[in-house]
């Protein structure tokens, strides 16, 4: 479980406190994984995890937005769907993007960060940082990976997997399709719908 590393509950740690820190950044994933060969754990029984979405945080200072800056405690914007303070799935960060957010890639710890409305902070993975994180696993003998949760995609960020793994998507429903609601009600304007298959009716005779 590469991700959740950080979030709002934070602020309630002495060790780091309320500071804004990317929840799945490769450099803390790292010495999170030399517990276990420390331990002489095969590489190949480890499956590292993914997180299809961001872990947000409203910012104590706007003039203070880089990583490690100080966020307003049990504050953090939701996503429209999701309706989760804190937490924001990459459909809706992609959204936030397309109205102007700020982001800013950090490559060393394979992450994005997205800014708007002057100190809204969300830390996630797309299409690019996913590559790193392949890679890394890959150059390390990782058993795998795995993702939560790919109903929080839009379908871009599993197809730069299978493009990361070298794996070509292959379409295993019946070719009928419906809108899928969010949580009971329909999609917000602007985002790219989700589909399900509805399977046909067998006809008599």
């Amino acid at each position: 479980m590469a991700y959740d590393i950080h979030g709002l509950w934070d602020a309630h740690g002495k060790e780091v406190g309320p500071h804004a820190l990317a929840h799945t950044n490769l450099t803390e994933i790292n010495m999170g994984l030399e517990l276990f060969w420390r331990n002489n754990i095969n590489p190949a029984r480890v499956v590292m995890g993914l997180g299809f979405y961001g872990r947000s945080f409203t910012m104590a200072d706007p003039n203070c937005m880089e990583p490690g800056c100080l966020f307003k405690e049990g504050e953090a914007p939701s996503g429209e769907c999701t309706n989760v303070p804190g937490v924001i799935s990459a459909t809706e960060i992609h959204g936030i993007i397309k109205k102007g957010a700020t982001v800013t890639f950090y490559k060393d710890a394979a992450v994005k960060v997205a800014t708007w409305n002057t100190n809204q902070w969300v830390s996630w993975d797309d299409v690019e940082t996913l590559k790193l994180k392949i890679d890394f696993a890959n150059k390390r003998c990782l058993g795998g990976t795995m993702v939560w949760a790919v109903d929080l995609d839009d379908g871009t960020l599993v197809e730069a997997l299978g493009n990361a793994s070298g794996k070509k998507k292959q379409w295993t429903s019946d070719g009928i399709f419906k809108p899928m609601p969010c949580f009971g009600k329909n999609w917000p304007k602007g985002s790219n719908k989700t589909w399900i298959g509805k399977k046909e009716k067998p006809k008599k005779g």
